[in-house]
Formats: C-alpha cells, structure tokens, sequence
C-alpha cells in the first residue's frame, strides 16, 4: 500500500516538472472576470517571474468575443517590464464569452486570456400599485378664498428717492513729482566717500544712475538702483584718487523723469612749515628751513 502511494506521488511530481515551464512566462489578466455591456475592460501584464514582456517594449492585445466583436489597445512596458492598456465595450455588446491576445513586439511573447460580458437583469414592473388611489380628495376644496382681497393698497408709493443717488468718483493717477537728487557735501577729497540722497521717484521705480567727470569724461559709475516705499533711495561710492575737478550726476526714471547735481573734489592745499612760527622784525622777511605743501585736490 505503500508503495503504491509512493509511486503515484512521483508520478505526480514528474507530470508537475513537465508543465511547470508552460507557466515560465509573463503575467497577463483582465481586472474583472465579468462586465456589463458598455464597460472598460482594463488588461495589464507584468514579467513577475522574470521570464517574459522586456522593458521599453512596445505591447499589442488584440480582443473579441461573440456576433464578430473586435477591439484592441496598446501599451509600452516601463522599466520594470510592466504595463497596461484598456479596451471600451459597446453599449450593445451581446453576452458570452470574450478572449484577448498579448503579444510583445521584441521578445515575441504573447499571453491570452478571457473574460464574459452579462447584461444587467430587466426589473419586472409592478403588477399591482402599492397603495389603492384615492377615490375623494382627501380635503374639500375651500369655496370662498381664506382671506377678502385688499381693495386699497397697503401703503402709498414714494413720490420720491428714499436716497439721492451716489455719484461715483474716477480713480485718480498717481500724483508725479518733480524728482532730487543731492549730495552730503558740494567739494571732496580725491578717493573720499560720496553720499548721494535722491527722493520723488514712484515707489519701486528702477532710476538709471551715472556719475562721470566732466574733464574728459576719465572716469565714470553707471548703475540701476530701485526706488524704495516712499520713493526715494540712497547711493554711495569712493572717488578716485587721481585729479578730477568737476563731476556730474545724471539720475532717470521712465515715469519721474530726471534730475541732476554737481560737486567738486577741490579741497584746497595744506601747508606745513617748519619750525612752525619764527620772530619777524616789521619790515623784515620770515625765514623757514621747510615748506611741504599737502594737495588735497584741485586747487
């Protein structure tokens, strides 16, 4: 008796390894077995047990089913050799059974499947109303109206607005002024640090700003600067060291306009003498060992 289980039990295991490949390829299936006439019909795939559909291919299912039905779908596996794709019934598509066919565009592989289509069943009409109708109205219909009809009216017209109309005003534009620009001071050193306070811009307003000497236009400082909240910004920069003289500043906004300043770095010279103070008889000429003379700009 035993033996015979025995036996029958590898026989079992050798018919299983011999269909065991058959079962090797890629997953394909239908995400319902049954539908109604008009539905979608969504078929997907997979390479879950990794000897099937290849990523990046391209996947053709190909459906029919009964009275000469036919419909297809295609799909692109994705990176992990996944895809979908989904078909539409008709409204009048007749029920039995339906088979759908994938077929991989590289590795050659196909997968087929099938479902059913069932109609919804017909509800079957009442035969009888559910409640007897009513043979007399439940309430008498009232002969005379509830209430005398007002002759007068309740109250007099107005001959008159109750409000004088408001009379709605345009809005009105910003106000534009005349824009400044200033320095801290009129007259420099060479290489000192200038201040210039502008203001009258339009809140946010881009201001073009050149700074530039006026003897051969040797050196020069052109910047975009923002007017702040209320209109105005400040700016500073660092003379240079050379002789100069005379500079010139140009400020413009599309809006505001323009405005202008000049300044100097014409400090005047400073002396040193040494010793610093000596005795000189009138009409007598002083005598010193050492004069140095400090320029401090343009004079």
């Amino acid at each position: 008796m035993k033996l015979k289980f025995l036996n029958a039990f590898v026989i079992a295991l050798m018919l299983f390894q011999a269909i065991a490949p058959i079962g090797a390829l890629a997953y394909t299936a239908a995400d319902q077995t049954d539908y109604a006439p008009g539905a979608v019909v969504t078929i997907s795939g997979d390479n879950s047990d990794g000897a099937g559909f290849a990523a990046g291919e391209a996947i053709h299912v190909e459906v029919s089913g009964p009275n000469g039905f036919a419909a297809s779908c295609d799909a692109t596996a994705d990176d992990n050799a996944a895809w979908w794709c989904q078909v539409t019934l008709t409204a009048d598509a007749a029920e039995g059974s339906y088979s759908y066919l994938a077929t991989s565009a590289t590795s050659g592989v196909t997968q087929s499947g099938e479902f059913t289509v069932t109609a919804p069943a017909t509800p079957e009409p009442t035969q009888e109303p559910t409640q007897a109708p009513t043979a007399e109205p439940t309430q008498p219909p009232t002969a005379e109206p509830t209430q005398p009809p007002t002759v007068e009216p309740t109250s007099q017209p107005t001959t008159e607005p109750t409000a004088s109309p408001t009379v709605e005003l345009s809005p009105t534009a910003p106000a534009v002024l005349t824009p400044f620009i200033t320095s801290d001071k009129e007259d420099y050193a060479p290489g000192e640090k200038v201040t210039l306070t502008s203001g009258n811009w339009q809140p946010g307003e881009s201001v073009h700003l050149v700074v530039n000497d006026t003897l051969g236009d040797s050196w020069r400082i052109s910047v975009d600067v923002s007017a702040n909240g209320t209109g105005g910004f400040v700016y500073q920069f660092n003379l240079p060291n050379w002789f100069v003289a005379q500079y010139h500043v140009y400020a413009y906004g599309a809006i505001s306009g323009s405005a202008t300043w000049d300044f100097t770095d014409s400090q005047p010279a400073s002396v040193a003498l040494t010793p610093t103070s000596v005795t000189v008889a009138p009409g007598s000429a002083a005598s010193y060992t050492e004069v140095k003379i400090t320029k401090g700009g343009n004079s």
